[in-house]
């Protein structure tokens, strides 16, 4: 299998934006020169657990001043915190910097469900809860970016302001759906566990168009392949959700309002799917 080529559409080239992206809103007073790369070992060393309310356990890491505004930055499908260590030290020192394991991924709690957006979105909410921040920039790459754009519609109060990486804001309305160029999901739902980090098809996946410290990319693919499956398909079925009526949405409120019922049925009919499937 060679999904790297096919697979670039969807993720829009995966690295590609660490060289070109441009954030004022958290890039303010950073320095001119090429700062130092960041060790991964102390990084990964960094890496703390919270409890949260909901029962999920969330892996982050924190980085640069404790007092700062608060920045929330939030992977994409199969990485980790670790996918943002390339861009850390272009960012200014002044800012609190929350690099989050969405779960199911990292070291972040793998349950059997949910993965819809807004379970994802509901535990950075927790996370900030837990950390005493009030109010964050979110930034989301892909996945992330959805997860992003869920918490800001759900807690606006609690966001500053949102930056979208690799994202969507999905099909117009009325719209026919598109038949993807490359069903990467398919390629999924054939692997089998355990994954090889060093298969053919993880090569593939991680290859990226620009170059990359191949020490980074080989924890990431390590990483990748300790995701379960059951994960991998249903984060992967992540837009089920919005495919339940609109009229059964509840909007959280800013307090301790519990997430709306619905999304549990629907993320638990995709997994019970992906099962078949597989």
């Amino acid at each position: 299998m060679q999904p790297c080529a096919a697979r670039v559409p969807f993720l829009l080239k995966r690295f590609a934006w660490l060289a070109v992206v441009s954030l004022p809103l958290v890039m303010q007073n950073a320095p001119a020169a090429a700062p130092a790369k960041i060790d991964l070992n102390a990084f990964d060393a960094l890496k703390k657990s919270v409890a949260l309310p909901n029962g999920e356990s969330l892996a982050y890491a924190s980085m640069g001043a404790a007092a700062g505004p608060a920045v929330v930055l939030i992977h994409g499908y199969t990485d980790s915190a670790r996918d943002w260590v390339p861009l850390v030290p272009y960012l200014s020192p002044r800012l609190r910097l929350i690099l989050v394991d969405i779960r199911g991924h990292g070291r972040s709690g793998k349950p059997e469900c949910c993965y819809t957006r807004l379970d994802f979105a509901y535990d950075i909410k927790l996370l900030l809860d837990a950390l005493g921040v009030q109010r964050a920039d979110i930034v989301g790459h892909s996945l992330g970016s959805f997860i992003a754009q869920t918490f800001a519609e759900y807690w606006p109060e609690r966001t500053r302001r949102v930056i979208l990486i690799s994202s969507s804001g999905g099909a117009k309305a009325g719209a026919l759906p598109r038949k993807p160029a490359y069903d990467f999901a398919a390629q999924i739902r054939q692997l089998k566990e355990p994954i090889d980090p060093d298969s053919p098809f993880m090569i593939g996946w991680w290859s990226s168009p620009t170059p990359v410290d191949e020490d980074f990319i080989r924890r990431q693919r390590r990483d990748a392949a300790a995701i379960p499956l059951r994960v991998c398909c249903s984060a992967s079925m992540r837009i089920c959700s919005a495919r339940c009526p609109s009229s059964r949405r509840r909007r959280c409120s800013s307090g301790a309002a519990p997430i709306p019922s619905w999304r549990r049925r629907c993320a638990g009919a995709c997994a019970r799917r992906c099962r078949m499937r597989r």
